[in-house]
């Protein structure tokens, strides 16, 4: 991890800097900000920095003087000035103090990024390999995201063919990405063993096997891999996880379609959503749903509308109620909606349903 305090008196800036080295995520952490130079200092007493990044002009104690003290009690940190065009001079006398990078307001993102790289390389006296990981990476774009969504809703309803096929597409990209280099591979599997986590530990049964998972995944993103072992490691890992999900979910079935029953036996005369029967289970949206189509063969809404108008059907036959008063009593405030869809469903109105003699429908 690369430790970054930065010393700027300007809010809006220093405001700025933070927000993008949080953007720019691992390898880079920062420890700090800083409105002068005795901030920075009472800061680097209880964590020392690899990089400061500092502004000259400060009030109470300026960049120089600063560094000055950096460099004589902390020998090992790297510092990086920022300035404008007017504190060239003073930048100029900065040089003995050892001051690795020189920036200039207004700060470009890609060049700081760069730097960062750079000095974080140098701090840590990172092999060559390795370095790669602290220089510009590609971000995630919404085809790589939809690919990666396809892939997680084959893991999570433990799909094998889906795996087989998204997962390789979704390496394939990444590579690609990569321009095939082992160590910007990395970031992008780190941060999909993030995603894997988050979906598949929601799973009743899948606490502690998705901690294993995500681990073998960890354990196949080595730096000194060939690219080639390191995704077959990652398609291993995958693999026993989604046979495990398949397992767990057959092992899960009846009893989730069971609550699932039971949750709309006792809501159904109410607005109701997918969504919310999901939380009161504890499963997600998605995998509820695609339960229901797979295992009752229907949508959620044609079921529940199904539900509704049997439940219509049986308050007809037993009561003398208005069609009306039916509908209210099965979720529908508008009557005409509720003859319509009653007579899709049972091919008749509601009077003429009532009408048939008992036993037919």
């Amino acid at each position: 991890m690369v430790k970054i305090l930065i010393a700027e008196d300007e809010i809006r800036v220093r405001e700025g800097l933070a927000n993008f080295i949080h953007e720019l995520g691992e390898p880079y952490r920062l420890v700090g900000t800083a409105a002068n130079g005795e901030e920075a200092l009472a800061l680097m007493e209880t964590e020392v920095p690899h990089i400061l990044v500092t502004d000259i002009r400060m009030p109470r104690m300026d960049g120089l003087a600063l560094l000055e003290r950096v460099k004589r009690d902390y020998p090992s940190v790297v510092a990086v000035i920022l300035s404008g065009y007017a504190d060239f001079e003073y930048a100029r006398q900065a040089i003995r103090f050892d001051v690795s990078d020189y920036l200039l307001k207004p700060l470009r993102k890609d060049k700081l990024e760069e730097t960062l790289g750079r000095l974080a390389a140098e701090s840590l006296q990172l092999p060559d390999a390795y370095r790669q990981m602290l220089h510009p990476q590609h971000k995630w774009d919404m085809p790589l995201m939809r690919l990666e969504s396809k892939l997680l809703e084959s893991l999570e309803i433990g799909d094998s063919l889906g795996l087989e096929q998204w997962g390789s597409r979704f390496l394939s990209e990444v590579r690609g990405r990569a321009g095939g280099s082992v160590v910007r591979v990395i970031p992008f599997l780190t941060d999909f063993a993030v995603s894997l986590r988050k979906r598949l530990s929601v799973i009743e049964g899948m606490e502690e096997q998705t901690e294993i998972f995500v681990n073998a995944i960890a354990e196949a993103l080595q730096p000194e891999a060939e690219l080639g072992q390191l995704e077959a490691g990652v398609m291993k890992a995958l693999k026993d996880c989604s046979n495990t999900v398949s397992l767990v979910r057959r092992n899960l079935s009846p009893n989730i379609l069971l609550q699932f029953r039971k949750i709309l036996e006792e809501n159904y005369r109410r607005e109701i959503t997918l969504q919310e029967i999901a939380q009161a289970i504890g499963v997600s949206q998605g995998h509820l749903s695609r339960m229901v189509s797979k295992e009752l063969g229907n949508t959620f809404t044609d079921y529940l509308m199904a539900l509704r108008m049997d439940k219509a059907g049986e308050i007809l036959k037993m009561t003398e109620l208005k069609v009306m008063d039916v509908a209210k009593r099965v979720g529908y405030d508008n009557p005409e909606y509720f003859t319509r869809l009653f007579k899709r469903h049972f091919g008749k109105t509601p009077l003429e349903y009532r009408s048939l003699p008992k036993g037919e429908s």
